[in-house]
């Protein structure tokens, strides 16, 4: 992969926080969030369970977000472990929403309370050629997050394993913990947090899913510590009965009008991305969570479900959006899946023309 030049020496209190600016910079598009407001009562607790159980008693804290799959692989990872869970409302209700609110008001407050160095790093990128009006909001969270590192690693004195909950990524070059980052989903050459990252700059751990992804960060660059898991996170369910055809949507606006615009008579699961914030109105869908466990064809873009599909034998039709060519999404999908067109999968254009491949394939097993 061909990059622009780097510029790790950007940095805030001696900490760089050129990872903060890398996607914007290098023109990759970041898949959006939107906060889950959903309460739990426990999450009034979580503060002071932070403090006991971490700080007092040093049991060691997961913190991911609320997928039932990376639940599970956490369950099974930890198994006979005591540690404490938080996880971020997603797909089911988690119990984070507490002290992620101390962490959105750090983003949101902390650089203005040291808006001179805030713009000293502003200076740096035009220094360097760098517009940084088009890089403030990154700016901005970077400096919030550096604060609200420290203000975490109070509570946080057991071993922390980490997704994009409760730590912030600046840990990884702050070190502040002793906290291991766990894989959560798809890793390549284009994903900005772990290509072509010296270990220089890498204080803590990253936990992957099998000595396969340890072999593909080091092959893409990522220079960090890594420790292989006991469980590999994409199982294979030999003992499930599959049927049907479920339709796993993206972040992709026009991928959400092709598949809100259906008016076959085929009935057809959907099951939404945790980001996907698109209204569907079309009635004919049966929602659900999970359903790569229940289907034995998938209809999808982009996803680390693609992963699972081919591990248990889910034949699946990769839908298009109007931007893509069919060469590049075959070349993709073999290098951040080892998928292969025709034996895994087949590429369409419509959702019309993928239901007619998946019957084609499936001859009368639908």
């Amino acid at each position: 992969m061909s990059l622009r030049d780097e510029h790790w020496d950007v940095e805030f209190r001696g900490v760089t926080v050129w990872p903060y600016l890398r996607f914007n910079y290098q023109d990759k598009k970041v898949t959006a969030y939107r906060k889950d407001f959903h309460f739990q009562f426990s999450a009034l607790l979580i503060p002071f369970l932070l403090a006991i159980k971490s700080g007092l008693f040093k049991r060691p804290v997961v913190s991911v977000v609320a997928r039932p799959a990376l639940l599970d692989y956490v369950r099974s990872e930890f198994v006979g472990e005591d540690f404490l869970l938080i996880s971020r409302s997603e797909q089911i209700v988690g119990n984070s929403l507490l002290v992620e609110s101390v962490w959105f008001l750090f983003r949101k407050l902390a650089w203005w309370f040291v808006r001179s160095e805030y713009e000293e790093l502003c200076h740096q990128l035009d220094s360097k050629g760098i517009d940084a009006r088009q890089h403030e909001a990154d700016l901005k969270i970077a400096i919030g997050d550096y604060f609200y590192n420290f203000f975490i690693s109070f509570f946080v004195r057991g071993r922390v394993y980490y997704t994009n909950c409760l730590v912030p990524k600046i840990e990884r070059y702050m070190g502040l913990m002793d906290s291991v980052e766990v894989q959560h989903g798809i890793i390549h050459s284009g994903h900005m947090d772990y290509a072509n990252i010296d270990g220089r700059y890498i204080k803590n751990s990253l936990l992957v899913w099998s000595d396969r992804w340890a072999d593909r960060l080091r092959s893409i660059g990522y220079g960090g510590h890594l420790i292989v898991a006991n469980h590999d996170f994409i199982t294979v369910d030999e003992q499930l009965k599959r049927d049907g055809i479920t339709v796993f949507t993206t972040v992709e606006n026009n991928f959400s009008c092709m598949i809100d615009s259906y008016k076959g008579s085929l009935e057809l699961r959907l099951q939404r991305h945790p980001r996907d914030y698109f209204c569907y109105s079309n009635g004919l869908y049966k929602y659900v969570v999970g359903a790569e466990k229940q289907t034995a064809f998938a209809i999808c873009h982009d996803t680390t479900l693609i992963f699972y599909f081919i591990k248990n034998s889910v034949f699946f039709v990769y839908l298009m959006t109007g931007c893509e060519k069919e060469d590049d999404v075959v070349n993709r999908l073999r290098e951040k899946y080892d998928a292969i067109l025709g034996e895994d999968y087949l590429v369409s254009t419509s959702l019309d023309d993928a239901i007619i491949k998946i019957e084609r394939w499936a001859g009368d097993i639908i």
